[in-house]
């Protein structure tokens, strides 16, 4: 197993808001998470954080003794939820404030993944780059109900506007499933890097079997989208099965 991970503040940002976290878990189990904060200057990086730290926490809680995967995934995002809600009503100036999460949760040679707003995983198994997660936004619900087409949905100016987010509302519906293991990559990423990087440079510029090599590639993609505009901040972490 080979992780690596990368985040940058961007061009156009004063502050880093996005937040990741990599944690081993008990009997060889590993968990990755990437949040992507939201709520101005005050909230963003604070309920990135917040919810990264309290979900990573949850899971290391209840992995030992928990059965079900996908059931330990959607615990630990309530409890991210809950923690980021209950900041919010302690400070006006924190009101609205939220977070995407996307995570992995990887154990028995098994991968489950979750995630809640437009954070992205995807997997490469060598042949292509695939798309796991469904962006939760108002352009991809118009996709979904026919009155915009992909390309539409890419240059809209309503594609950052989020439907689902953690931490906004006191109840958080979170899409979890498994996803296939294949000896290829996986890769969890916030908007930042597949908004200046289309997934099939992403899959030509991720390889390598070595650590040094992925993260020397992974550190290359972050300066692509840099080079692109660097409009948001940028985070990746990529597996290697």
């Amino acid at each position: 197993m080979i992780i690596a991970s990368a985040t940058d503040v961007g061009k156009k940002r004063k502050e880093n808001q996005d937040a990741f976290r990599v944690a081993a878990l008990e009997d060889s189990g590993w968990l990755a998470v990437v949040c992507d904060g939201m709520g101005g200057a005050n909230g963003g990086r604070l309920a990135s954080c917040t919810a990264a730290d309290v979900f990573v926490q949850s899971v290391q809680r209840k992995f030992a003794v928990c059965r079900n995967p996908c059931d330990l995934l959607t615990y630990a995002v309530y409890k991210a939820n809950e923690a980021v809600f209950k900041l919010s009503e302690t400070d006006e100036n924190l009101e609205g404030m939220g977070t995407t999460l996307a995570a992995v949760l990887l154990t028995d040679g098994k991968a489950y993944a979750v995630n809640v707003g437009d954070s992205r995983i995807y997997s490469d198994d060598g042949m292509e780059m695939v798309q796991i997660t469904r962006d939760h936004t108002l352009v991809q619900l118009l996709v979904d109900m026919g009155e915009m087409n992909i390309d539409e949905a890419r240059t809209s100016p309503d594609r950052h506007k989020i439907t689902r987010a953690v931490g906004v509302n006191a109840d958080v519906r979170p899409d979890v499933f498994e996803i296939s293991v294949s000896g290829g990559f996986i890769l969890i990423c916030s908007d930042g890097l597949y908004g200046e990087v289309e997934k099939d440079e992403m899959h030509g510029m991720l390889t390598g079997d070595s650590y040094r090599e992925i993260k020397k590639n992974l550190l290359s993609l972050v300066s692509l989208a840099n080079r692109r505009g660097g409009n948001d901040n940028i985070t990746a972490i990529v597996i290697k099965q």
